[in-house]
C-alpha cells in the first residue's frame, strides 16, 4: 500500500475558513427576525379578548389555557414554535412572550388559525364577533397586511 502525503497550502486553508464563515453568516442572515413588539401586543390583545369571552361564558366548561394549549399541540407540525415544550411561545394574562424566530406572517397566521378553530369547535364563532368590533380595524389591518383572513369580521 502506498502512503499519500497531503500538503495543504496556507492559502487553501484560508479560503476554506472564509467559505465556512461566509456560509454561516449567510445562513444566519436568512433567519427571520422576531415579530415586532407592536404585532406581538396586537395579537396578545386578540387572544385576551377571546380569553375574556371564554372565561365569562358559563356554558364553556373548559379553561381558555387548556383549549389553547391543546390547539397549539394540534398545530405543532405547521407551527413548530407553538410547541409548549419548546417554550418559544407563551401566553398568560393578556401578554405574549415570544422568543421564536419566525416572520410576522407565520406568527399571526398561527394565532388566527388556532383561535378560529377553537371558536368553530365550540360553536361560538358568530357569538364572538361583536367582542372584536371595537378593535376589528387593527386586527383586520394586521391580517390584511400579509394577505391573511381575519376570522371575526
Amino acid at each position: 500500500m502506498e502512503q499519500f502525503k497531503v500538503f495543504l497550502k496556507e492559502e487553501d486553508l484560508k479560503a476554506e475558513v472564509f467559505r465556512k464563515i461566509n456560509k454561516k453568516s449567510n445562513s444566519q442572515a436568512n433567519i427571520k427576525e422576531l415579530p415586532c413588539e407592536e404585532t406581538i401586543n396586537t395579537m396578545a390583545e386578540f387572544l385576551s379578548i377571546f380569553e375574556s369571552f371564554i372565561t365569562e361564558n358559563k356554558k364553556i366548561k373548559h379553561s381558555f389555557d387548556s383549549l389553547l394549549r391543546k390547539k397549539f399541540i394540534d398545530h405543532v407540525d405547521s407551527f413548530e414554535f407553538l410547541d409548549p415544550f419548546a417554550a418559544e411561545f407563551k401566553y398568560s394574562r393578556g401578554k405574549i412572550d415570544f422568543t421564536g424566530r419566525k416572520d410576522e406572517k407565520k406568527f399571526i397566521q398561527s394565532i388566527l388559525t388556532c383561535i378560529e378553530e377553537i371558536a368553530v369547535e365550540l360553536g361560538i364563532k358568530s357569538q364572538i364577533k361583536p367582542f372584536y368590533k371595537n378593535r376589528a380595524g387593527a386586527f383586520l389591518g394586521l391580517a390584511g397586511k400579509y394577505g391573511l383572513f381575519f376570522p371575526f369580521e
